[in-house]
């Protein structure tokens, strides 16, 4: 049961990742920004990217290696 229980939660990590890395790839900034509105539409108050927007990525691509 716990080993089905980490795959679905990776699957879904990885399903939100694709999201970063599509923003990633279409981010004039080339970064993640620092806040975002429900369901990650443009807030207009967030910084264009952060640096650790960026460093938690790395951090959950770490950690799934795992």
């Amino acid at each position: 049961m716990r080993s089905l229980l980490l795959r679905l939660a990776k699957q879904e990590i990885k399903t939100m990742m694709t999201r970063y890395d599509r923003h990633l790839q279409t981010s004039p900034w080339k970064g993640l920004p620092e806040l975002c509105n429900e369901n990650g539409s443009y807030c207009a108050d967030s910084c264009p990217t952060q640096a650790w927007s960026a460093s938690t990525m790395l951090d959950v691509l770490y950690d799934m290696q795992s």
